[in-house]
């Protein structure tokens, strides 16, 4: 596990383009935040970073799935799978390596964006009196969104041929499980009926609840459930590659 962890993250700053991805997704996240008018917090009116929580999943969409649209591919198409087995390693310690490898760019990216909580911290109309607790289950839930995204990606990874499809793919689960239940719960055919449901299949239902603070255990259970199923078939595609 750690030769994958330390062979991943030394390929990850040794190159330009992906270090400066990093730098690109957090540039792009404070013109949201900051410049775009129709999303500005400075147009909002109000200091709290309820924009900045709701724009996050969205940028997690593509930076992740690119994060890990190379796990399994390139290290099998390259033959560096065959360097890393010949060691004492595990698909489960191989995923792991990987996902440890992947969460570290991550948390470096959500330690990178504290910059839009200082601003705001600074912007109240009484400094520092924000709503501390909300900010901190918000982040929770990004937190736990990001490991759900990961599972999803590094499966998505372990099903494709090439990078391309690994990236698709992963987008279009990963908007699916954030975004089509709760839209498919609006339509006027389901309202009243079958909406509750659907709702609670959808990422975005549950990050709500935790950006008001509220730490629900069915929140827990469908996220702790999703990164169980992924991460499991995940394993098993790399071991069924290895046969």
């Amino acid at each position: 596990m750690n030769a994958v962890y330390t062979h991943t993250i030394s390929s990850f700053f040794r190159s330009p383009f992906k270090v400066l991805s990093v730098a690109l997704f957090i540039l792009i996240l404070n013109l949201f935040l900051w410049v775009i008018p129709s999303s500005s917090i400075l147009d909002f009116g109000f200091a709290d970073l309820s924009l900045f929580f709701s724009t996050v999943p969205f940028i997690f969409l593509i930076f992740i799935p690119s994060l890990f649209m190379n796990f399994v591919v390139e290290d099998f198409e390259n033959g560096m799978s065959d360097w890393l087995f010949s060691k004492p390693l595990n698909p489960l310690n191989y995923w792991l390596g990987h996902v440890l490898s992947g969460m570290t760019i991550i948390f470096l990216f959500l330690i990178l964006s504290l910059s839009s909580y200082f601003s705001i911290h600074s912007l109240a109309s009484n400094i520092g009196e924000i709503d501390h607790l909300q900010i901190i289950s918000s982040y929770f839930g990004i937190l736990i969104l990001a490991l759900v995204f990961t599972a999803i990606s590094t499966f998505a990874s372990s099903i494709s041929k090439n990078q391309s499809a690994a990236f698709l793919l992963s987008v279009l689960l990963c908007y699916f499980f954030l975004s089509i239940p709760s839209f498919i719960s609006e339509l006027p055919v389901l309202v009243g009926n079958a909406d509750y449901l659907l709702k609670y299949f959808s990422l975005d239902s549950h990050l709500e609840i935790l950006s008001r603070g509220i730490v629900e255990m069915r929140s827990l259970i469908y996220f702790a459930t999703l990164i169980v199923l992924f991460s499991f078939f995940a394993i098993r595609n790399i071991e069924k590659r290895l046969r």
